[in-house]
């Protein structure tokens, strides 16, 4: 059975999930929200989503079901030590800090919140740096809250069993320390899993079931999935959680421009609190999971959205013949890039690279006239190359730098080139070009950073033009012996040309 859900029945779970989660689903959200809803609907035998909305409301007492639907549509993107000079800071500052104020008499308690901890990849590494900086200090009190609004994903942290692909950000010392080897991945250890508490958290509940204070509390990538409003209300409630001088320490795509009267920058994503009146913190009661009314009240936020799988690499050629006149011919200054580099402007800038397996991401807020280009060679991996060399750095780090211009995450959008079949007789599904185009896929839509136009695939090398302000691209085939030695890397199978179609990229 074909099942389509309505605008009205979009906006029914859109007022919701926004109720009951803070989250907020634009309407390019409505055909995902359709995928992952599709399956309750089958397991429910139900023939609309308007009877799985009627079904949440008058036949699910107990909310069962209700947080099923909150697990389908809230994804989970995370991997160990991501961000790493946050881990530096606890390691150098905050650590240290509390092992002196010990040493002069302060109390031996060392408190840290993991807040939509996901699969549980943040707190362990939490547990990890706390594990090798208190190692020969005796007679301490640590706990590490770690809390998630997805009661699948939390049993997959509480279990602590992770494959060995997601293991790629362990130091080797860091896994034959505190994790046992096991069929297909790696377990953690009980000596970490003892310094941890899951715990369900919604953020937007009116209670926490949380009776302490902490001296750090990392909520990162989360926030920026709500409005103003409900950012605004969770930093505050936050603050009630810190005493002075204790630690906040958001995500990189995120900033505190809110509530700045209760809390200091120390860099772009971690922040001091000051001005505490109280060190009490609020009373609390356990959350109960209230049943919908008719109009949204949300008082806070809860996690990230996005994707599941990464979604097969459909390749589509698409480009329109070069008009006439473009606007581009105004004479712009040109920065040429190559593999490891990111560049990103806010002033008129033509960025040009050339690809054969590698991907180039173009990233720009239209609105701001704000954008950038990476140019990266594999999606992850270790070795002498710079970080920006791989996929799941280059992406953040270009992110990173259109916010520092002034860009908003939220109005980010992307054109995706590269992943070319650029060596023959490779097998076809199973290259460095597919799983290249395979990634920057994954990656955006977990993001959440819409895919505008992309030309991935072929048997040729491109040539990309890329302009700053605009968003517009310009792309050319070249001949392979034309390409650096390094993209020519295997890739994907040969494709003919989609129709053309407007979507901002022009062959010249």
């Amino acid at each position: 059975m074909e099942y389509t859900i309505s605008q009205s029945e979009f906006k029914n779970f859109h007022e919701l999930i926004y109720r009951e989660t803070g989250i907020t689903l634009r309407e390019s959200k409505r055909q995902l929200l359709q995928s992952r809803l599709r399956k309750r609907l089958v397991d429910l035998d139900l023939d609309s989503y308007q009877a799985y909305y009627d079904y949440l409301l008058e036949s699910d007492p107990h909310g069962d079901e209700l947080i099923r639907m909150i697990n389908c549509v809230t994804t989970n993107k995370t991997s160990f030590f991501r961000e790493y000079h946050h881990f530096e800071f606890l390691r150098d500052v905050v650590f240290k800090q509390k092992i002196e104020q010990a040493k002069n008499g302060g109390p031996r308690k060392l408190r840290i919140w993991s807040a939509a901890c996901s699969m549980g990849e943040e707190p362990y590494s939490i547990a990890m740096n706390v594990h090798n900086a208190f190692a020969d200090q005796s007679g301490w009190d640590i706990r590490i809250l770690a809390s998630d609004i997805d009661t699948e994903v939390l049993a997959h942290a509480q279990r602590g069993f992770y494959e060995t692909s997601r293991l790629a950000g362990i130091p080797k010392e860091h896994l034959q320390r505190h994790f046992t080897k096991k069929p297909d991945g790696m377990e953690v250890r009980p000596h970490l899993k003892d310094l941890l508490t899951f715990r369900r958290i919604n953020f937007a509940d009116e209670n926490w079931p949380i009776k302490t204070q902490f001296d750090v509390i990392m909520c990162r990538n989360a926030m920026i999935y709500f409005d103003h409003e409900t950012q605004d209300k969770l930093l505050r409630r936050f603050s009630e959680y810190l005493p002075n001088d204790s630690h906040l320490i958001l995500g990189h795509s995120e900033s505190l421009v809110r509530a700045k009267d209760l809390y200091k920058p120390l860099g772009k994503t971690i922040f001091v609190r000051t001005g505490v009146q109280s060190s009490s913190p609020p009373q609390q009661a356990p959350p109960t999971l209230a049943k919908p009314v008719s109009k949204p009240t949300a008082s806070a936020a809860s996690k990230k959205t996005s994707a599941s799988k990464a979604p097969a690499v459909h390749t589509k050629l698409r480009a329109t013949p070069a008009p006439a006149k473009q606007k581009e011919t105004v004479k712009v200054p040109k920065k040429p890039i190559i593999v490891g580099e990111v560049f990103a402007s806010r002033e008129p800038t033509c960025v040009t690279t050339l690809l054969g397996s590698c991907i180039a991401a173009c990233l720009y807020d239209e609105d701001a006239q704000i954008g950038g280009m990476n140019h990266f060679l594999l999606p992850n991996g270790s070795g002498d190359r710079d970080a920006a060399s791989y996929g799941i750095h280059a992406m953040e780090l270009l992110i990173n730098e259109i916010m520092g211009l002034g860009g908003d995450r939220r109005r980010l959008q992307a054109k995706v080139f590269g992943g070319g079949h650029v060596i023959e007789n490779m097998k076809k599904g199973n290259s460095v070009g597919d799983k290249n185009s395979e990634f920057v896929k994954h990656f955006l839509e977990v993001e959440s950073i819409p895919i505008v136009s992309e030309y991935l695939g072929g048997d040729s090398g491109l040539q990309v033009q890329f302009f700053t302000d605009s968003g517009r691209a310009r792309v050319k085939k070249i001949e392979k012996r034309k390409l650096p030695r390094e993209e020519v890397k295997p890739s994907t199978p040969k494709l003919e040309p989609a129709a053309a179609a407007d979507d901002g990229i022009t062959l010249f």
